[in-house]
């Protein structure tokens, strides 16, 4: 197909250089990643062709394609000589994993490249810029330039998500409770690609410590009166808790 043009040729020789590399197997999967890679490419295409901002929902499930982590993925396993076999490569695990890298990566680029894709479609005359940034804002009616912002402290005491929000209540995290509560109305560590690395270790670190604890002591509190928050730095804490403890039996 194409003989005559330059980009089909260059295609087809890279396509040979990579089979003299790679097994079948990885060679199969590098093409088809490619595949998926120029299907976003071509809908991004169209839709700057048509000046076009598409809907959220479209743009993310097609940036997992368009933004090029789907061929590095498969060309990673070509260069370290490794063959994820075949039943682990289809698995769900292997599956998630792929798209987790490829929006990490492909969202915290669309955050650290808007400018830059500002400056060419200005450059190069593009009627719209296709980023996250400019999809939230289409979706939303922002006007450029927008600063947001969220409290997590009011969005944790809305009542309209937590019933009773000031009260101490760990039941509230039962399963059969938390099942109603939308997993973005609790964010003690962030969300999105910047979210805090230490969300997983900072959530086993509390509940070892409390078990160990718990296990060997007897706590008692030593006040009178609710327990006050106290600010530190950018959250809240417990103010002092004088407690007396006493070693189980």
């Amino acid at each position: 197909m194409l003989p005559d043009n330059p980009w089909a040729q260059a295609l087809r020789d890279l396509r040979l250089d990579v089979g003299e590399r790679a097994t079948d197997v990885q060679t199969e999967r590098w093409v088809q990643a490619n595949v998926e890679y120029f299907d976003g490419l071509l809908w991004e295409a169209a839709n700057r062709a048509e000046g076009r901002i598409p809907s959220l929902d479209d743009y993310v499930a097609m940036w997992l394609k368009q933004s090029g982590v789907y061929p590095c993925v498969v060309f990673t396993d070509i260069a370290c000589g490794y063959e994820v076999p075949a039943a682990d490569w289809a698995g769900r695990r292997a599956r998630t994993l792929r798209e987790m890298t490829a929006v990490l990566i492909g969202w915290d680029n669309d955050l650290t490249s808007y400018d830059k894709e500002v400056a060419r479609a200005a450059e190069r005359n593009f009627p719209v810029v296709q980023n996250l940034v400019s999809v939230l804002a289409a979706q939303y009616a922002l006007p450029a330039g927008t600063g947001l912002a969220y409290s997590p402290y009011l969005l944790h005491r809305d009542p309209g998500v937590f019933a009773d929000p000031d009260r101490f209540d760990p039941d509230r995290w039962l399963p059969e409770r938390a099942a109603s509560v939308s997993k973005d109305a609790f964010v003690p560590f962030g969300g999105g690609v910047h979210k805090c690395i230490g969300d997983t270790f900072g959530m086993t670190e509390a509940t070892l410590a409390l078990a160990t604890i718990a296990a060997r002591w007897t706590l008692t509190p030593e006040f009178r009166g609710p327990v006050e928050p106290a600010p530190r730095r950018a959250t809240l804490s417990p103010a002092r808790l004088p407690m007396r403890v006493a070693g189980r039996p």
